[in-house]
């Protein structure tokens, strides 16, 4: 079996006259990073929920898509979660037609961490 080179998925092109790796122009010669980041990661589930709402004022019902942060074992659950977020004096929730979970990887370099996340009073530990 023949390996692939890594280069053949950076988008760079072999030389001809030898093995040396080169970015196809000079321009794009620092676009191209061999070194691996560290990132910071995170699996989030939501769900997704669509939600049949009433308009009071026009007496017209719809459909409105909310996401919800984690997963809910019932509809009256997650209704009490979704009211808040949508009903005001003129919209009413009143039944949720169809839920899907999903799961998604989020992540942001080590840098990008530090930079945007809240810092936090050291952990105690319990003995």
């Amino acid at each position: 079996m023949r390996e692939t080179p890594i280069a053949y998925y950076m988008g760079v092109q072999e030389h001809n006259s030898s093995s040396i790796l080169e970015a196809p122009n000079n321009e794009e010669r620092g676009k191209y990073s061999v070194a691996r980041q560290p990132m910071i990661t995170r699996t989030v589930t939501t769900t997704k929920a669509k939600v049949l709402c009433l308009d009071i004022e026009q007496e017209k019902p719809f459909v409105q898509e909310v996401v919800l942060p984690r997963t809910y074992k019932d509809e009256r659950s997650m209704l009490k979660r979704i009211r808040p977020l949508v009903e005001n004096e003129n919209v009413k929730v009143v039944h949720v037609q169809e839920v899907s979970v999903e799961e998604t990887l989020y992540g942001m370099t080590e840098q990008q961490f530090i930079d945007s996340a809240t810092k936090l009073p050291p952990r105690t530990i319990n003995k």
